[in-house]
């Protein structure tokens, strides 16, 4: 089944360009476009609908990306959006995500890469590897509720023993560092504060005895 995505950005060769080849994989759709948040949402008023996934571009007349985001968001809970952004204006990420995107790619990404982040955002709702991210996204109490991940699960069987952070890094082949942002991210997902919280919360869904 492809994947919907709908584009909002005012560079309409840009436009042109993502929704070419990203229908020429094969895997997606692109059902929708708009110059800013305006004209998106006088489309969605006249009866389109949003699609599972949308890039959106941060710096837009009339309405901006965050701005549009935040309304996607309230209007569709299981919408997910990803920033476009240029790397001279690396605060335009952050205003992206504060506003609720899963991710942002730089607007002139190649192509594998807009392939790569569009399929991990639709799977797992975060880009891979921006734990971070994750982090930051989940603090806005109105996203929708997580996706858990095949690794979320092993990482919880291992976190449910009595191994130390250290001995369940040596174990899970990481260190020590990353595991402990990929708890923290595990936390926020399960809604508790520490490691003895998410034992608590895994006994009682069943997901460890």
């Amino acid at each position: 089944m492809k994947i919907s995505i709908g584009i909002i950005d005012d560079l309409w060769p840009l436009v042109y360009g993502i929704k070419s080849f990203l229908e020429g994989t094969g895997l997606f759709s692109v059902p929708i476009t708009a110059t800013n948040g305006l004209d998106f949402i006088n489309k969605i008023k006249a009866g389109e609908e949003i699609p599972l996934l949308m890039l959106v571009d941060t710096q837009m007349p009339l309405m901006n990306g965050p701005d549009i985001v935040r309304w996607i968001r309230t209007s569709s809970s299981k919408t997910m959006c990803i920033g476009l952004t240029l790397p001279t204006k690396p605060n335009d990420r952050n205003l992206m995500m504060a506003a609720g995107c899963c991710g942002c790619l730089n607007k002139y990404d190649p192509p594998e890469l807009y392939i790569k982040g569009i399929t991990e955002v639709s799977r797992k709702h975060f880009m891979l590897g921006h734990e971070e991210d994750y982090i930051n996204l989940m603090l806005f109490k109105s996203f929708h509720d997580p996706i858990f991940t095949e690794e979320d699960f092993i990482l919880i069987q291992a976190a449910c023993s009595d191994k130390t952070n250290e001995e369940l890094a040596v174990s899970l082949f990481m260190s020590v560092q990353k595991l402990v942002r990929k708890l923290s991210a595990l936390y926020l997902k399960c809604d508790v504060k520490n490691r003895s919280g998410l034992i608590l919360k895994a006994k009682e869904l069943g997901w460890a005895v």
